[in-house]
């Protein structure tokens, strides 16, 4: 099938990576003032949601982060965000 054979390997896995901008915008609404907040994280990926947590100074109570790849887990987890109450990254391990 032509589609599987010219279909990267991200998207086959169902990978999709949000550009910063975006990123941005949903972390200010998510946030929207609130510094009480326990996040998670579900599909990681490089970390561009952790990458924009850590510009925007913003105050949580957790961050728990989860990556299927474990090359992108590797990336999440050299993102230091404020260690104040717990960060944990998780590569998903069967």
């Amino acid at each position: 099938m032509q589609l599987i054979k010219n279909t990267s390997k991200e998207k086959l896995r169902g990978g999709f990576y949000t550009p910063e901008p975006i990123a941005s915008f949903i972390l200010k609404w998510a946030f929207n003032g609130n510094k009480e907040l326990d996040i998670l994280e579900p599909s990681c990926g490089d970390g561009v949601f952790l990458e924009e947590i850590q510009k925007g100074n913003y105050e949580y109570n957790s961050v728990t982060a989860i990556e299927f790849d474990e090359i992108e887990a590797v990336k999440s987890k050299k993102i230091k965000l404020s260690f104040l109450k717990g960060v944990k990254i998780f590569p998903k391990i069967y």
